[in-house]
């Protein structure tokens, strides 16, 4: 069930320095709709299906504690939103809608984040020679590998720089195998780095490798 596009009202017009200040263009931010909830004190992004209708928003704040949150049918106004209206992380994949208009264009493989700063900031820096999405938590649900085979390119699985994080990456890579995709966790990031976004441009610009 999408959500109406109305909603989206209520996160603009705020202020996205903190994010601007991290090195996020303005460009990014305006391609994948981030907002801003002035009453959670949280920065909010627009979830869009493949064919881009709004399935949902998530909300994190600033400081990144707690991590990603759906918003659920109580956190809009009264009557904005079908009272059934539920959130199926599981079935959607951050960006994809982006990337679908761009496989013609980009011949590169394609490259799973997790989470949506990653995901803005590897498109922001790599976009022009690789796909990016991002799902939405360390573990591939049966829906996401399907919406990544797909795409019928190699995928590299760029997670966070923590042990649990690595395990899981290399549990997708094994589940897009299993599936008949070429694919491969990451693992070469600096082990003082915590996740991608903190990777500098070059940083990031060696972490995926060229001739994948």
């Amino acid at each position: 069930m999408a959500l109406p596009e109305a909603v989206l009202e209520l996160f603009r017009g705020w202020t996205l320095d903190g994010l601007l200040e991290m090195g996020f263009s303005q460009e990014t931010l305006n391609l994948y709709e981030v907002g801003y909830d002035h009453w959670l004190k949280a920065w909010t992004y627009p979830m869009r299906d493949q064919d881009g209708r709004l399935v949902g928003i998530y909300r994190r704040m600033p400081n990144g504690d707690p991590k990603y949150l759906p918003y659920g049918v109580r956190d809009f106004p009264e009557g904005l939103v079908h009272p059934d209206y539920a959130f199926h992380k599981s079935q959607h994949l951050y960006g994809l809608h982006l990337e679908l208009q761009r496989t013609r264009d980009v011949r590169g493989p394609v490259v799973l984040v997790e989470g949506q700063k990653a995901c803005m900031w590897t498109r922001q820096h790599l976009g022009y020679r690789v796909l990016v999405v991002a799902d939405l938590g360390t573990s591939l649900g049966q829906r996401q590998a399907e919406l990544l085979g797909w795409l019928g390119r190699m995928v590299l699985v760029l997670y966070d720089n923590q042990p649990r994080a690595q395990r899981q990456a290399q549990s997708a890579a094994e589940q897009l195998r299993s599936r008949g995709v070429l694919a491969k966790a990451i693992h070469t990031y600096a082990a003082d780095v915590p996740q991608p976004d903190d990777l500098t441009p070059e940083q990031l610009e060696e972490t995926i490798p060229w001739d994948s």
